[in-house]
């Protein structure tokens, strides 16, 4: 199995250090942050299995930020704190985190949770029944029959913006703007050979490729469910 990813967030230097040391020397790969917008800025190229959260943090709070992780199954958080008491704790639960350690905090009960949740997100079933996956990690499209295909850099630029749209149509324009980062790729005969590439792959399948051509309005995909984190690519 690959090395767990972990981000700490955290701005305390000497609290993010240790932990990150104690981590890597136990086969994790880390990521620091001392902002939540740090933090976003390294999803970006970043796929954490866990992310160690302190409340306490400069501008957006680690609270605030819960709800916003914790929309992603394919995540687990741990938060951290040196407030005492329920309060806390209870809040934080509620909003999604997985954990709530005290500081100063015990390095291999971090480590032990942190496997635990990674078994957690990795195992993460994937629907097959009646749904199409878009697995945005691996770069593969599996039909309801489980049937995958790997995907190209612009195949991949297409599926991932119509399954964050899943069942709204979207304009032959906007995908052609999406696509403007690859070479050759940029007018209305290139995008259509893209889509009747893309569909091909699945013409020798038990369930063609649900990706409907809505006449004046674009295109859909009106099934299909994401697995991962969608990334931006650039050519």
């Amino acid at each position: 199995m690959s090395k767990i990813t972990s981000i700490i967030v955290d701005d305390d230097d000497d609290f993010r250090y240790p932990v990150k040391l104690y981590l890597e020397r136990n086969g994790f790969t880390v990521r620091e942050a001392s902002t939540i917008q740090e933090l976003r800025t390294i999803r970006q190229n970043f796929a954490a299995d866990v992310i160690v959260l302190d409340i306490n943090l400069p501008g957006e709070s680690g609270l605030s930020a819960l709800r916003e992780l914790c929309e992603n199954p394919d995540l687990g958080v741990i938060l951290v704190s040196a407030r005492k008491g329920p309060a806390d704790r209870v809040l934080g639960l509620s909003l999604g985190a997985d954990y709530y350690l005290e500081k100063p905090i015990d390095f291999k009960e971090l480590e032990v949770i942190a496997r635990k949740l990674s078994e957690r997100v990795r195992s993460h079933p994937l629907e097959t029944e009646n749904s199409w996956i878009f697995d945005a990690d691996e770069w593969t499209l599996t039909s309801p029959e489980n049937e995958k295909v790997n995907l190209s850099a612009a195949e991949y630029t297409i599926v991932a913006e119509l399954s964050s749209k899943a069942g709204e149509p979207l304009s032959r324009d906007y995908l052609l703007n999406c696509m403007n980062n690859y070479k050759n790729v940029g007018n209305d005969r290139t995008l259509d050979v893209l889509i009747s590439r893309l569909r091909k792959k699945f013409y020798k399948t038990k369930a063609p490729l649900p990706l409907r051509s809505a006449r004046g309005l674009g295109y859909i995909f009106p099934d299909v469910k994401v697995h991962g984190r969608i990334r931006k690519l650039s050519a």
